[in-house]
This record gives structure tokens, C-alpha cells and sequence, in this order.
């Protein structure tokens, strides 16, 4: 679909179980003039993959409650983009509902261009798990393309830039300084961080930044962005990625993941410091992993210790797991330990950059992958050879629709054992998680009842009740790509209808501001209010420079009670016991080099309170 003018009365484009599809340049106008009609989308991708959806512009003469720019739906895992398109006079911009996300696959959205939305972008969360986009939405990394790019209406309050109504937190990078709405201003606080790409070549360039991967008009990439050029950018963004996750493995809980949580399963009481110093000093690159079986050894490591571990990690804070198993442990944490903690949410953690930079070599690899695919399938040109580079391209096996591709191919040649050996070999070269594993079988199902058809002569309208009861086992009960072509064929039949992709279905209204009211959203509003002021400590003067005085505020039982100063790096410096419940403790720091120190308030083995002072000369 490309260089269209649509006038929508209900969806302008509708792409229901696709994969692989084009959607550029089209102009969609959405007019306002039936007021029985409930919904208009402008283009709709749903349980669809694989797509390129850009330069599309979608407009309305003004704008009015019933309208939505581009609408994404149960995208599965996968790394899918929509990608530098441009709405105007629209009541939601952008609204991506129940897609799948996990730490390598997602929605991500860049360089589109928002005026007068009253949304530009809103992700929703069913009632399952794991739904959202991608967690980086842009990157850290040192390019002027790796911000997200995306240009917000800014009409304010009551109406969003961003909301996010998902479980899954989204970091956003944005171009900094760059003269255009850039940076997010009004969006859900507690689910969605704006980080700056502060990079020397991160900065914004119309040419560079948001360029276009369809120069000509001509519906495929050209020069520069032929095939050598795409295949070059394909094997070179892996590599980097590669080198990047090999550093995120060798710094992530000190390059030995199961060690640390054995050593924390393993710990007893009397081990806890030595367990706090360890965790400490792998800190901020600690796995979420190692944090939740520290959150859960409460006998060993005491509130004031998690409080310490996570305030060192903030992506933590991103952790819903992380938070609830805060609020499940036997003794209470304060609520000054725990705001503290949810500050976090407002930072970013070395390991996050990382993490970023990482997904942003990965997401140039698919992207570049995805282009050239669509290159091969769409020439007419020379159809023999582009057939031919494809399957060499797909050989390459980068990703699993790769081999699903190729499969379905070898099915179109005849060559059916070619296309099942295929299929079965997926398994054992991608390690699949639980949704590509039943996505797999589904395509399995789908496949062998297409081949019977093949080999009996039979069309998409000569379906037999037997094939037919088949494919609607695999539209109940199937995943992915293979339900959705089973569904379609059913739709054929009259057996199964497309979802009704009104708010009707929606838990919540998107017409008022009760999305606000989760859990996690509340917390949030309450932590906020909430001094973060330790509870045992403070230190005056900080900065210091020849002394501090460290002032009890709450009492406590001073028999095996003392002040540890350590310095940045967590190594003991001094060591004072307390020898009265409250008052003034004058400390001497002046043989202390210039720097960062912690002072820690420890009773027996239990850390009470910590909190930071810096020395001046």
C-alpha cells in the first residue's frame, strides 16, 4: 500500500494477520462528518508483523473525540517500528494495545510528528502479562539516529505526550537541544523515564537523524540503500551488538550471574555485611535476578541493606516484581526507605545505557533485515534472481521468521520436505521462549494442512470441513503468525470474524483521566509526598571539609552500635561506636582525600541507616 489518498469513514488501512506488509506515503484523511460512527483509524496492524509502516500522513480538518491516527495490536514478539510518520488534528496519535514485549523484542516508535493530538501516544495493558512496547524507545548510543526522534503536539495538561498504561516501564531518549518538541513534557511519571541523549553525536540532524529508507517514491529502498549496503549494515549491527551484549555479560553481577544468587541463597546472618559489600560492588550492573533473591533472604540482609542495593541500582525501581516483593517481606520497609527507592524511576543506571545501546545495534539489524526482505519479495524486475538473493539472505537464519519465511516459500515451490525440515530445525537453533514455541507449533499445524491442499490441487475456496475444523483449532488455540492465517482463511468461510477494534473491550476509559488510577500510579502519587530523609542520620556541614557531626534523630540501642565510613568503592575507612542514644557525634575527616564517602549506622550485624557526605580541601 503506497502513495494512496484515503478518505476513511471507518479504517483507511486495515491489516489483519500480515506479515511482511508496505505502508508508505499514503495520505488518510479522516473526515468528521457521521456522528453514529464510533471509531476511525487511520491504519490498523493487528496480530500483524514484520511490517514498514512510514511517511504516511493522517490528518483530520479539525479535530474531534472519535479519532486515531495508527492503532497496533497483539504484535507478538517481535522487533516491529513505526517509524516517521506524521498526524495532525487527531483525538489519539498513536495507540498500541496488548503487544507482547520482552528484553530483546518490542514495539518501538521513531521520528513520528504529532500536531494538535490530544494523545500522541498511548500504550494499554490488558489483564495479561508481559504486554507493552519495548522498554528503549531510542538509545544512548553515540549516533545522531539513536534518539527516538519522535515530535510531540505539547498542548499540556489535561492532554499527554506519552501515557503508558503498562506494566512494562519505557525508557525514552530524546534528542537534546534540538530546537523541536523533542522531549517529552506531560506523561505517566511512574511508568515512562525521558533520559537525554547527551552523546557527541547524538544530536539532532534533519538528514541523519529521522532519514528516509524510501528516497525515491519508488515503494523499495534504492542507493544508498541498496542491497550491499543493507546486507553491510545487517552483519555490521550484529557484531556491535554482539560486542556490546559480551560486555553487558561480563559486568552483570561481577560476569557470574548464578554465583552471586547462590551466595545470597547460601548466606547466613552472621555473613550479611560481607554479602552487603559483595552486592555492593557489583552494583550499578546488578541483575534483577540477584536483587529479587536479595529482597527475599530478609533473615540475612535487613531493609536498610535492600534500600542500599537498590538505590545503587535504580532500574530496579522499573521492576514491578522488584516493588511488590518490597512490600511482601515480613518486617515493613518505611516509606522513607521506599521513596528513596522509587526515585529511581527518574534515573538511569549505567546498566540500562548499556542495555540500550545494545537494543539499538539489534533494532538496526532487524530493521536493515526487514527492508531487504521486502526488497527481494516486491521486485518484479527480476524475479528468478531476487528470489535467489532472498533465500541466501534468509539463510542467514538471523532471526526465526527468517526460517518461517523460507519455509512457506520452499511450500510454494514444492518443495514440501525442504519446507518442514525447516520448521523443525527452529528449535534447536533459537532458544524460543513459551510464546515463539507455540507460535512454532501453530505454524507446524498451518503448515501441513496448506502442503495437503498443494498436493490435492486444492484452492483457498475448495477447503474441506476436516481442513476446516483444523484451522479453527489453530484460531482457538493456536499463536502468533499461524493463528492469524488460519483465522483469515476462516473469515473466508464465514467462521470467524475480525475483532472490533472499538474501547468497548478496554478495562478501563481513555476519555478521562481514570487511567491514572493503578496501583502502581498511586503508590506513586503517595511516595512522591514522602520525605526521603533517613530515618537515624544526618551529617552537617556536607561538603566538608576537617569535620562532620553526625546527629542521631531516632533512638536507638547503642550497645554494639557504631559508624562506619566507607569510601565509594564500599572499603572500610573508619570505624566509631556510638556511646549515647541521641545528640551530636563530632567525627574528624580531615586526613580524608577530596571525594565521596558513605557513613553507615550499624547494630550488631544489622545496618540501620546510611547516607552519603562529600569532602572538599
Amino acid at each position: 500500500m503506497k502513495d494512496n489518498y484515503i478518505k476513511c469513514w471507518l479504517e483507511g488501512i486495515f491489516l489483519y494477520a500480515q506479515t511482511n506488509s508496505v505502508v508508505i506515503r499514503n495520505e488518510i484523511q479522516i473526515p468528521n462528518l457521521y456522528p453514529e460512527i464510533l471509531k476511525q483509524y487511520g491504519i490498523v496492524f493487528y496480530e500483524s508483523t514484520n511490517f514498514t509502516c512510514e511517511e504516511n500522513y493522517i490528518h483530520a480538518d479539525q479535530w474531534y473525540e472519535k479519532s486515531k491516527g495508527i492503532e497496533v495490536g497483539r504484535t507478538g514478539l517481535y522487533n516491529n517500528e513505526i517509524y516517521n510518520n506524521t498526524i495532525e488534528n487527531l483525538r489519539t496519535g498513536i495507540f498500541a494495545r496488548e503487544n507482547l514485549v520482552d528484553t530483546e523484542n518490542g514495539l518501538v516508535f521513531k521520528c513520528n510528528k504529532f500536531t494538535n493530538s490530544r494523545q500522541d501516544f498511548i500504550v494499554y495493558q490488558e489483564v495479561n502479562e508481559g504486554e507493552g512496547i519495548y522498554k528503549y524507545q531510542g538509545s544512548d548510543a553515540n549516533a545522531p539516529d539513536a534518539a527516538a526522534g519522535n515530535e510531540f503536539s505539547y498542548l499540556g495538561y489535561p492532554f499527554s505526550d506519552f501515557i503508558n498504561q503498562s506494566e512494562q516501564h519505557v525508557n525514552y531518549y530524546y534528542h537534546l537541544n534540538s530546537g523541536l518538541n523533542h522531549q517529552p513534557q506531560d506523561y505517566t511519571a511512574w511508568s515512562f523515564t525521558p533520559i537525554p541523549n547527551t552523546e557527541p553525536s547524538g544530536g539532532y540532524d534533519d538528514e541523519l537523524s529521522c532519514p528516509s529508507n524510501f528516497p525515491t517514491g519508488g515503494g523499495v529502498p534504492v542507493y544508498p540503500n541498496d542491497p550491499e549496503t543493507r546486507m553491510a549494515n545487517i552483519l555490521n549491527s550484529i557484531d556491535d551488538a554482539d560486542q556490546v551484549s559480551t560486555l553487558i555479560v561480563q559486568l552483570k553481577d561481577g560476569g557470574n550471574t548464578d554465583e552471586v544468587i547462590s551466595n545470597i541463597n547460601g548466606s547466613i546472618p552472621p555473613e550479611a555485611y560481607e554479602i552487603y559489600l559483595d552486592i555492593m560492588q557489583k552494583s550499578p550492573y546488578l541483575s534483577s535476578e540477584a536483587i529479587g533473591e536479595a529482597i527475599n533472604k530478609e533473615n540475612v540482609l535487613p531493609n536498610a541493606m535492600i534500600r542500599d542495593i537498590m538505590v545503587a541500582n535504580p532500574h530496579s525501581a522499573k521492576e514491578n516484581e522488584l516493588l511488590i516483593a518490597i512490600d511482601e517481606r515480613v518486617t515493613p520497609m518505611p516509606d522513607n526507605m521506599k521513596a528513596q527507592i522509587w526515585e529511581g524511576i527518574d534515573l538511569t543506571s549505567a546498566l540500562e545505557e548499556l542495555e540500550s545501546i545494545r537494543a539499538y545495534y539489534a533494532q538496526k539489524a532487524d530493521k536493515n533485515h526487514r527492508l531487504l526482505m521486502q526488497y527481494y519479495i516486491t521486485d518484479t524486475l527480476n524475479v528468478p534472481a531476487s528470489k535467489q538473493a532472498l533465500t541466501e539472505l534468509l539463510e542467514l537464519g538471523i532471526k526465526p521468521e527468517a526460517y518461517y519465511q523460507l519455509a512457506f516459500m520452499h511450500l510454494e515451490d514444492g518443495n514440501y520436505t525442504l519446507g518442514e525440515q525447516l520448521l523443525n530445525t527452529v528449535s534447536n537453533v533459537f532458544d524460543l521462549n513459551s510464546f515463539q514455541s507455540e507460535e512454532l507449533t501453530s505454524l507446524q499445524e498451518y503448515f501441513n494442512i496448506r502442503k495437503q491442499m498443494y498436493q490435492n490441487g486444492q484452492f483457498l475456496g475448495t477447503i474441506s470441513e476436516e481442513q476446516l475444523a483444523a484451522l479453527l483449532n489453530i484460531a482457538e488455540t493456536g499463536q502468533g503468525i499461524g493463528r492469524g492465517y488460519a483465522r483469515n482463511i476462516l473469515n473466508m468461510y464465514g467462521l470467524w470474524d475480525y475483532p472490533d477494534m472499538g474501547d468497548e473491550g478496554l478495562k478501563t476509559s481513555l476519555t478521562d483521566d481514570t487511567w491514572q488510577l493503578s496501583a502502581k500510579a498511586v503508590e506513586y502519587e503517595r511516595l512522591k509526598n514522602v520525605s526521603t530523609e533517613n530515618m537515624y542520620l544526618t551529617i552537617a556541614p556536607n561538603p566538608a571539609k576537617d569535620y562532620i557531626t553526625v546527629k542521631l534523630t531516632t533512638e536507638v540501642i547503642y550497645k554494639n552500635t557504631y559508624l562506619q565510613i566507607n569510601s565509594a568503592d564500599g572499603k572500610l575507612i573508619n570505624q566509631i561506636p556510638m556511646t549515647k542514644n541521641l545528640g551530636e557525634t563530632i567525627i574528624d575527616v580531615s586526613k580524608l582525600v577530596p571525594g565521596a564517602y558513605t557513613l553507615v549506622l550499624i547494630n550488631g550485624k544489622n545496618l540501620l541507616d546510611r547516607t552519603k557526605f562529600v569532602i572538599v580541601k
